[in-house]
């Protein structure tokens, strides 16, 4: 739980969500390699606490719209949607993703085969 707590406030800061005593206006802001990286722990963390749903919300309101394979957090949505019973919309979110089962298969695709 302190993990989900310190990057969702680091996140927070980042994103000038926090309150201007909080912020400096003059501190930089996170590399967005780093962002990411931050938010990937973070959604994880939440899927450690069983947030299935706050987890979906985020990767829905974040995705990179209609390529499906630009989705940076594709491996944390297909488990959400999968821990919520939603078989139907993970199998087609997997599809989407286009993952080819005849291919080979590359490390970002092996969690969301599995």
């Amino acid at each position: 739980k302190k993990i989900s707590q310190c990057c969702a406030q680091l996140l927070s800061k980042k994103n000038g969500n926090g309150s201007s005593t909080d912020v400096d206006e003059n501190e930089e802001r996170l590399p967005s390699n780093l962002e990411l990286v931050i938010t990937k722990i973070h959604l994880r963390s939440l899927l450690q606490l069983g947030e299935y749903s706050t987890v979906l919300d985020h990767c829905r309101k974040n995705s990179s719209g209609s390529d499906p394979t630009l989705n940076q957090f594709a491996e944390e949505e297909a488990y959400a949607l999968y821990r919520l019973k939603r078989y139907n919309a993970c199998r087609e979110f997997c599809e989407n993703y286009g993952i080819d089962r005849k291919g080979g298969v590359n490390v970002s695709q092996r969690g969301l085969l599995h």
